[in-house]
């Protein structure tokens, strides 16, 4: 049995969430599945060899949602015990036979190996240990890079900012939008060459087109919106989509009425309803990512405070590890008081780390 995690793009509510468990539930070889929406992650647990992530892939996209499949990790080695080319061809040819490996090669001069894996399927004990079994000794580089196929916290602060500049917009074009559709009905005087007395029709092509921009920055709701609607599988865009779509095309309707004399619709437009509605709709995005972002920032903190190094029991012997080499089943020894768990210490104490 294997647990794995996918971050899921485009879930707004609980509703999404659910959508998306029940989805992986269905899928064969998944035992159980669960989603935390504020991390937007799937948490499925497997039957080895009977899971396709392909599969769950396609079916949470035809359900209107977006799995990103795993980062890939480059990592480096020093490599010890090589001398010659056959060696290092050993040591590649190992590490590349690896399940959810996709690419090991090993520079003899250097005694150095690089690899690019998956950390969902392959862990870094699993290499070590796999070219420790064929005579060699892989000993983990501390610096990495991470090969972007999934989202970061660069693509989070991307998103935060793409939704800014998307209220910004949506403000820009409603503020005035209400200030025409609704000033009258308060007493303020539009000018008459705006007024829907005056010019009922320079009053609806107006209105229409400060909606326009408004409606074009929120796209992506009517596309998610309408996409899970027509799957069985609604959803808050849903909700968005339809009432705008409504309140516009009406308005569109009646602004073409308007323009062939029918003066008396010119106070019966709802081009603001569906311009506010996507500008409320869009900050609470903004506000939401920012929230996400902020508290990203507070976990990356306490993250930074956790120690480097670990000691371990492995194959009966006490190791001093990075701490990315602790794999679930691991009997990590911790000396009390102590931040980094390499620090000596007589009295001892162990934990199995699951």
């Amino acid at each position: 049995m294997e647990t794995k995690s996918y971050p899921i793009e485009g879930m707004t509510c609980a509703s999404c969430a659910a959508t998306v468990e029940k989805t992986a539930q269905k899928l064969a070889g998944v035992t159980d599945a669960s989603v935390n929406l504020a991390s937007e992650k799937l948490n499925i647990k497997v039957e080895e060899g009977a899971f396709d992530p392909e599969e769950l892939e396609r079916q949470i996209d035809a359900t209107g949602y977006k799995m990103v499949m795993p980062q890939y990790v480059t990592k480096t080695f020093d490599v010890e015990g090589m001398t010659c080319a056959s060696c290092s061809s050993t040591v590649e040819k190992t590490a590349a036979k690896l399940n959810g490996m996709e690419k090991a090669s090993v520079n003899l001069a250097s005694e150095k190996m690089s690899v690019t894996y998956n950390p969902l399927v392959l862990s870094v004990r699993d290499i070590s240990d796999a070219v420790s079994g064929s005579g060699y000794k892989a000993i983990p580089q501390e610096e990495e890079q991470v090969e972007m196929t999934g989202p970061d916290e660069a693509e989070k602060l991307s998103k935060e900012e793409m939704y800014k500049k998307r209220t910004i917009l949506s403000a820009a074009f409603t503020i005035p939008l209400l200030i025409i559709s609704m000033g009258p009905m308060v007493g303020l005087e539009l000018p008459s060459v705006i007024d829907h007395m005056q010019n009922p029709g320079n009053h609806a092509l107006l209105q229409l087109a400060l909606t326009l921009p408004v409606v074009w920055s929120g796209k992506t709701y009517f596309e998610q919106g309408f996409k899970t609607l027509s799957k069985g599988h609604p959803n808050m865009n849903s909700l968005i989509a339809l009432g705008t779509s409504a309140a516009f095309i009406y308005s569109l309707a009646a602004t073409y009425a308007i323009l062939f004399n029918n003066a008396d619709l010119a106070m019966m437009l709802y081009y603001e309803t569906s311009a506010v509605i996507l500008a409320f709709h869009t900050l609470g995005k903004y506000l939401e990512e920012r929230s996400k972002g902020r508290m990203s920032e507070a976990i990356q903190k306490l993250m930074d405070l956790a120690p480097k190094t670990a000691r371990i029991i492995h194959d009966g012997q006490e190791e001093e590890v990075a701490i990315e080499e602790v794999s679930p089943g691991d009997v990590i020894r911790v000396r009390p008081g102590k931040k980094n768990a390499g620090r000596r210490n007589h009295s001892q104490r162990a934990y199995s780390c699951g």
